[in-house]
């Protein structure tokens, strides 16, 4: 595994992100906009390639920062995470590439690159995450990303109704699944993933209280938001036509 790979691996593209408008300071830099985007996207790619050694001997690592309980930053490494990132880096790379000669010379490169490397990003999180709370800042990026690429086109009034839409379906998807992640926390103490694996007293706990079949629900509902399955499909048909 390379050195601070698996917090490279989100890292990169999130600072590419932030680095694009800086390409807007001089003519000559702006072609070079896209190259850049896949090339902070192929970097994850390889970052998280080189973790894919750990994972094949089933290793499990988590990598935390010290902060202030009850917020928890940290990755985690192992074979479901490595081989999820993986495949995310290796969709986002040929999603970039395909883009860069689809878009041409939009007016609004500046902005799509850096939703795009955002975007990644924020998928990143989501599958090395070693705890909720984490877990759930990347799925936002995600779904704002998801939202501003919906209505990339929001000069068309109807792109921008459908921006607003989505925007809207995402947002009680993901009220549910904050309500199931704090009723977790308040059950279990922890964000952490290793630690509510290791322990099902907060699953008695929950049963006990009433709150199981609930807060399995509001699981469920914030992934029907995200996947935008029935009933929270409504903005897809319109997205395809």
């Amino acid at each position: 595994m390379l050195l601070y790979a698996p917090w490279l691996c989100w890292v990169i593209p999130a600072l590419g992100a932030v680095m694009v408008p800086l390409f807007d300071m001089t003519d000559g830099a702006k072609r070079y906009k896209g190259y850049f985007g896949i090339s902070t996207i192929g970097l994850s790619l390889l970052f998280a390639l080189s973790m894919m050694d750990e994972a094949l001997r089933g290793e499990i690592i988590d990598f935390s920062l010290q902060v202030p309980p009850p917020m928890e930053i940290g990755v985690l490494v192992d074979p479901l995470s490595v081989l999820m990132a993986v495949l995310v880096s290796v969709i986002g790379f040929f999603v970039a590439l395909f883009s860069h000669g689809y878009i041409g010379e939009d007016p609004g490169l500046t902005r799509f690159w850096f939703i795009m490397q955002l975007f990644i990003s924020g998928y990143l999180i989501i599958v090395l995450a070693d705890n909720l709370l984490f877990m759930f800042i990347g799925w936002e990026i995600v779904g704002v990303c998801c939202t501003y690429l919906t209505a990339y086109q929001y000069k068309i009034k109807r792109m921008a109704h459908l921006g607003f839409k989505v925007n809207t379906i995402l947002r009680v998807g993901d009220v549910a699944l904050l309500i199931f992640i704090l009723t977790v926390y308040t059950y279990a103490g922890t964000f952490n993933f290793i630690k509510l694996s290791e322990s099902s007293s907060w699953i008695i706990k929950l049963s006990r209280s009433g709150l199981l079949l609930f807060s399995s629900l509001m699981l469920l509902g914030g992934i029907i938001g995200k996947a935008a399955q029935f009933p929270l499909h409504e903005w897809l048909p319109d997205m395809l036509v």
